[in-house]
């Protein structure tokens, strides 16, 4: 294995990140009940927007959706492979027995937590929030980087963006292959998730939520934000490796709401919040909305940029699927007596106008995007609480192109994707698991004393990578 050839990120903008870092953590998120004040622009207006609504309306199921095609595929750039979040590989899984081609160990020890794996071209990058790594596709350790949360490789410009953990106001840019600092840009608030970062040409779409901290140690989020940035051509950092921007090029639109779900088709950049589904363009000019009794919890678009989301409603938590139109062909019950999973509380909520006493709700569920395989069929993954304090009960729920509950799977996970020829990859606890059309999983690897920490990525070569809390695995049926 080559040795670390990683760089030593420097600027009094990162060792401000650095001194944040070690005084602040993590905590919940809670969703506000209120319907959601709309405000756009720190350099445009702080006017309220208000885009045409119109409610969600009942439609008919089609027969079936005409199978979906891979499409230009430049690699697993961000969390769930692509902006729609619908975890699509474009290519079929190959048969034969799976062995490892190569590991390297991601840090010393066994360190539990999320890891996001992410790929483009020849880079393979691990991020998790205590340390990042970017790898080479032979196990060649390119560069060590700074730890992060979230990460999108964007390949029209060879960079490599990541967000820092929540406590600092950092989106760093390296350079690929080699992974050098570029730069970093400051964004609005030190105390904002990075939950989807977007690149289309220059412009840089971040979303988040900002929360306050409570005396019983607990957070509550007071805002949920939405802002694009517009990078300068080519992409440059000043002395102190800020990058430059065009001036008056940000827009913020700012949600009086501590949730914001985002996924992009094309052109649309489609976000939910509690009541809402708003659609605007990459300009963040919002262009019409969709109104509804939900709490979105996690969300997908298809080809046609149909929209499929997880919600709580009714006191149930469904599956819908929403046509652009409004037209919602799909409702699939998931789980009953949602209520339990969805602990309300009084907090004193700070926003924009003002402080007030309101009653908020704490999820305590959670929601990986769906899954929408080329069949149309939908995979869901939830962690709800168990029924033992502290242990928590994961599962998967597939619902068939027809709309209906094919089958339900239960294990401990740590994400998953689907590949062309509709086997559905799931990293489960020490197995690799395949899915075809039943709940019966073929094993194609085991992972002796180790844990998955990432969802596995399937390469052009027909390689699978798969990172553990110890180490990032190559695996190849290749002899």
């Amino acid at each position: 294995m080559a040795g670390n050839r990683g760089n030593t990120i420097r600027g009094p903008a990162v060792l401000g990140l650095m001194m944040l870092m070690s005084a602040t953590g993590r905590g919940k998120r809670v969703q506000t009940m209120e319907t959601p004040a709309v405000r756009q622009g720190r350099a445009v207006s702080f006017e309220d927007v208000k885009p045409p609504v119109q409610p969600i309306f009942t439609a008919k199921l089609a027969s079936q959706f005409p199978r979906a095609h891979p499409v230009d595929f430049r690699g697993a750039l961000c969390p769930f492979v692509n902006e729609e979040q619908n975890s699509r590989l474009p290519w079929p899984l190959p048969r034969g027995a799976w062995r490892v081609r190569w590991r390297f160990p991601l840090t010393e020890g066994n360190n539990p937590g999320h890891i996001l794996l992410l790929q483009a071209g020849n880079n393979v990058a691990a991020t998790h929030h205590q340390y990042a790594s970017l790898f080479d596709l032979e196990g060649h350790r390119v560069a060590a980087l700074y730890p992060g949360v979230n990460g999108l490789f964007d390949t029209d410009h060879s960079l490599y963006w990541q967000a820092t953990p929540p406590g600092s106001d950092l989106l760093i840019a390296y350079r690929m292959p080699g992974g050098e600092l570029l730069g970093s840009l400051s964004v609005n608030d030190i105390t904002v998730s990075r939950d989807f970062i977007g690149r289309r040409g220059l412009r840089m779409i971040m979303a988040g939520t900002s929360f306050q901290h409570r005396p019983d140690g607990g957070v509550v989020s007071q805002r949920a934000a939405i802002e694009t940035r517009l990078i300068k051509d080519p992409p440059q950092a000043d002395a102190e490796t800020h990058l430059l921007e065009e001036e008056m090029s940000d827009r913020e639109i700012s949600i009086d709401s501590a949730q914001m779900i985002v996924a992009v088709h094309g052109d649309t950049v489609a976000f939910a919040v509690h009541g809402r589904l708003y659609f605007a363009g990459w300009d963040l000019r919002v262009r019409r909305a969709l109104a509804g009794e939900f709490l979105p919890l996690a969300m997908s678009l298809d080809e046609e940029g149909r929209i499929y989301l997880v919600v709580a409603s009714g006191n149930r938590i469904e599956l819908w699927g929403i046509a652009q139109d409004g037209g919602r062909f799909l409702v699939v019950v998931l789980l009953s007596d949602a209520d339990r999973f969805l602990r309300k509380i009084d907090v004193d909520y700070t926003h924009q106008s003002g402080s007030r006493q309101i009653q908020v709700i704490l999820p305590e569920i959670f929601v990986w995007a769906p899954i929408i395989g080329y069949d149309h069929r939908v995979i869901v993954g939830v962690r709800v609480p168990g029924t033992q304090p502290g242990l928590w009960e994961q599962r998967l729920f597939a619902i068939g192109s027809s709309g209906g509950l094919s089958w339900e799977y239960s294990s401990s996970f740590a994400g998953a994707a689907v590949t062309a020829d509709d086997r559905l990859l799931v990293s489960a606890g020490d197995k690799l698991l395949a899915f075809g059309e039943t709940a019966t999983p073929e094993v194609l690897h085991e992972f002796p004393g180790e844990i998955q920490q990432s969802a596995p990525i399937l390469t052009g070569d027909g390689d699978l990578l798969v990172a553990t809390g110890q180490f990032l695995y190559a695996l190849t049926t290749h002899q």
